[in-house]
């Protein structure tokens, strides 16, 4: 079996991470702490880092699926998997889908070329092999990968930019990223398994290179732990009114001290759509209390949102918070 790093709850959910090409589980070493309430597993692909192989060992993502399924099969052997990925790594997930689509909830899939582009034929050819050897050829000579390795692996690569002809894979949910930066083929990519996915999202991770879960780490640790429900704003967010509320005890004398609040519906938020979204709203707020942590961040949310909506919007505030509105300062 490969070699494997576990963080977060093991009694929790299977998260599994998959790495690019010719790198490690370290790739994701700022993820580690990402969602501790998940049993988070990061592995180490046949013949990178601690799954270590002979120097003769022929890289293909076929194996290198077969590899991540057995980890999976052991670890959680009836349960459903989470699958985040980036690069190269995007091709292991894709075989893990198609072998098992019924196993895996949903996926997080970064910046994977699925396009037979004459660009990413040069990449996978000799010439590409021999431009990676020489400018990686110290972290290659360290890790004993070898012409020979990184010539399969590109091989390999060539032959899986595609899609699957199962359709069951694209039941899906998926959340796929790209970096500003990132070349033009990869960004085409990811509009293709956004368009063959059919319960995706496609983010863009603003002014970020190719690496962009360790050089924008902050960044893509938000996106990927915030709720589905949040990620396309509050257009697809529905409120839905439940029943009446009421107080313990005491309801009359509370109702009569809070005639306009008192015995108002439970209100909940859910995925849906926001029939109200378009309308022009005056909203006001408060910071009350003492200096609790966070606050100043809820009022420039509710800010950005507010505008994100509709332009016309305003937020107001109050001087000395409660009593500015009081005082109608």
């Amino acid at each position: 079996m490969i070699y494997y790093e576990e963080h977060g709850n093991k009694n929790g959910k299977l998260v599994v991470f998959i790495h690019g090409g010719f790198t490690t589980s370290e790739a994701f070493m700022k993820q580690y702490g990402l969602l501790q309430e998940y049993h988070c597993v990061f592995v180490d692909l046949p013949g990178h880092g601690k799954s270590a192989c002979d120097r003769n060992y022929r890289f293909g993502f076929e194996d290198a699926a077969k590899a991540v399924i057995e980890v999976i099969n052991f670890l959680a052997p009836e349960e459903k998997v989470i699958l985040i990925s980036h690069s190269y790594g995007g091709l292991t997930a894709k075989l893990i889908m198609e072998k098992m689509p019924e196993r895996i909830e949903k996926a997080v899939i970064g910046s994977t070329n699925v396009k037979k582009t004459l660009l990413y034929r040069l990449y996978c050819g000799k010439i590409g092999c021999l431009l990676l050897m020489l400018q990686n050829r110290k972290r290659y000579k360290k890790e004993n990968i070898t012409w020979k390795r990184v010539c399969d692996s590109q091989k390999s690569a060539w032959l899986n930019f595609n899609f699957p002809k199962r359709k069951i894979i694209y039941e899906i949910p998926a959340l796929l990223l790209y970096a500003q930066y990132d070349i033009e083929a990869i960004k085409e990519s990811m509009l293709v398994w956004e368009e063959s996915f059919r319960h995706s999202k496609l983010v863009e991770i603003k002014d970020a290179g190719h690496n962009y879960f360790w050089d924008n780490s902050e960044t893509v640790n938000l996106i990927v732990k915030v709720p589905g429900m949040l990620r396309n704003g509050i257009a697809e967010i529905s409120v839905k009114v439940g029943e009446k509320t009421s107080s313990v005890a005491d309801q009359e004398k509370i109702a009569a001290l809070f005639p306009n609040t008192y015995g108002k519906e439970e209100i909940t938020f859910e995925k849906g759509e926001n029939t109200s979204v378009a309308k022009v709203r005056k909203v006001g707020v408060i910071l009350s209390g003492g200096q609790a942590p966070g606050g100043h961040n809820v009022i420039c949310g509710l800010y950005d949102a507010l505008k994100a909506t509709n332009k016309e919007n305003e937020l107001y505030g109050f001087k000395g918070g409660p009593s500015g509105l009081i005082n109608d300062d």
